[in-house]
């Protein structure tokens, strides 16, 4: 299982993407999987990351979404979960996309000009907030329509 601290249990600190040239992006590390965590590499493809849940203890990867498709970034919900991706578009743009077990659909678009990233998931499982560079605050996001609901502060965004 891999080397813990006497005190705390906690894993040894170590270099779990041990690759020349790569870069690896932390994305996730789930509550309910304490002894994992979900990061992306650039080893397959340097320009984007694909998706891999990487066991802490033993360094072991299991790969959970190869990257084909130019996604820029990646949203997961509370549970370690893939569920929304930010691609970029022809002109500067983004798309916030759901991820679906076949591809993606698309909940919400901006210009060059505009922001648009997912920043959490609400703890119902069913809401994101986002930040969009036309709101003055972070809008939450349903997963489901990609309609945002307009908040009042962050406050929705933490609950």
């Amino acid at each position: 299982a891999g080397a813990r601290d006497a005190d705390t249990g906690v894993p040894t600190a170590r270099d779990l993407t041990p690759i020349d040239g790569v870069r690896a992006m932390i994305y996730s590390v789930p509550k309910n999987a304490p002894d994992v965590i979900i990061v992306g590499l650039n080893d397959r493809d340097a320009s984007f990351h694909d998706v891999w849940k990487v066991d802490i203890a033993t360094g072991d990867r299991v790969l959970l979404r190869e990257n084909t498709d130019g996604v820029a970034g990646w949203q997961f919900d509370l549970d370690g979960n893939i569920r929304l991706a930010v691609k970029t578009v022809p002109g500067g743009g983004a798309e916030l996309l759901r991820v679906d077990l076949q591809g993606y659909t698309k909940l919400a678009e901006s210009t060059y000009e505009e922001e648009l990233n997912p920043m959490r998931f609400h703890k119902d499982g069913r809401h994101c907030c986002c930040r969009h560079a036309l709101a003055v605050t972070p809008q939450v996001f349903p997963a489901r329509s990609g309609r945002p609901v307009p908040t009042k502060s962050t406050a929705a965004c933490t609950r």
